[in-house]
């Protein structure tokens, strides 16, 4: 298993694009230009790592740091993917890789988004230790149009 540094070429984007398309369905919007633009650029707005068994591409993890005025710098998690039939055996290595990656760069908390439909997922992220921020925080958005 290699995690490594997502690359500006064809299959790397399409494995991208097909992660994406996995996680949002009809709904995915993620194109090859804007991963150009915003990411595979001099001043990328986000980081993609991707996952590799047997130098094939298993999954992927697609973040960036914002700040919070409450405790400091965060690692946000955009997307995380890994295929189905390699879940169980790099789920937990993707997710240790991602929280060393926040220590490195001295992050106070990672946050992300489950869809609450997504109980599978909801129940191996609390098995990680995880805690659920919306007793707290309620998470808006709007598309800037």
């Amino acid at each position: 298993m290699v995690i490594r540094k997502a690359q500006n070429n064809k299959s790397d984007i399409a494995y991208i694009l097909h992660a994406n398309r996995a996680i949002e369905g009809e709904d995915a919007s993620l194109t090859e230009a804007r991963l150009v633009t915003d990411v595979f650029s001099k001043t990328p707005k986000a980081h993609i790592f991707i996952l590799e068994e047997n130098e094939a591409p298993v999954g992927l993890i697609f973040y960036s740091y914002t700040y919070w005025a409450s405790c400091g710098s965060i690692l946000w998690i955009s997307q995380m993917y890994v295929e189905p039939d390699c879940r169980g055996k790099y789920f937990y290595r993707l997710k240790e890789w991602i929280f060393e990656e926040a220590r490195l760069n001295k992050a106070a908390v990672i946050v992300w988004g489950t869809e609450k439909k997504a109980q599978r997922t909801i129940k191996l992220w609390q098995k990680a230790g995880a805690k659920e921020l919306n007793d707290n925080y309620a998470f808006w958005y709007k598309k800037v149009e």
